[in-house]
């Protein structure tokens, strides 16, 4: 039996493909004429070295998003993309900080206009007080609403220059 010849790659894949020092080169490759030479590799462009887009998220665990106007994968820091140009848009603030915003704000002015009945502190979960500011204005038919009106225009007011991460360490939302 005989070896079998290994297979020898021809075009691009020859000059790219490592050859043994004592291998002699393919016929195919020589030039026909000493002034001619071979065709020059082809060249690796950046564009070619860039992650195709709706490539997953990069192994390191790097947080990324697409351009907007191009598609272009980016790292979700990026205000400005590389290849476009284009700004960026701001991140958006994360859903749970955009209702902690919301909760502190109607609870605010829950409690400057309806701080009297308690309505507040119902809004956040505490019934129990809630009762309380409910009872007091019926038990003294109304003359309480005073002091309860003028306890929850205050709370109303704290509540509305707390800070969210305050308000939310303080008043935290229940689960359901």
């Amino acid at each position: 039996m005989s070896e079998p010849t290994p297979i020898e790659p021809i075009g691009e894949l020859a000059a790219m493909s490592p050859q043994p020092e004592n291998a002699s080169p393919s016929p195919a490759l020589e030039p026909s004429a000493p002034d001619q030479a071979l065709p020059p590799a082809p060249a690796l462009n950046a564009a070619a070295a860039a992650p195709l887009v709706g490539a997953p998220p990069t192994p390191t665990g790097v947080p990324t998003k697409y351009c907007f106007a191009c598609g272009t994968l980016l790292d979700a820091r990026a205000e400005i993309c590389p290849k476009c140009g284009v700004r960026q848009a701001p991140p958006q603030q994360s859903f749970e900080a955009a209702t902690a915003h919301t909760r502190r704000i109607t609870a605010g002015l829950l409690g400057i206009f309806l701080g009297a009945f308690g309505i507040h502190k119902f809004y956040l979960g505490r019934t129990a007080q809630g009762i309380v500011f409910v009872l007091a204005v019926v038990l003294t038919a109304g003359i309480g609403a005073l002091i309860t009106g003028l306890i929850g225009l205050i709370e109303g007011i704290i509540y509305l220059t707390m800070s969210d991460e305050h308000f939310e360490a303080r008043f935290p939302r229940k689960q359901l």
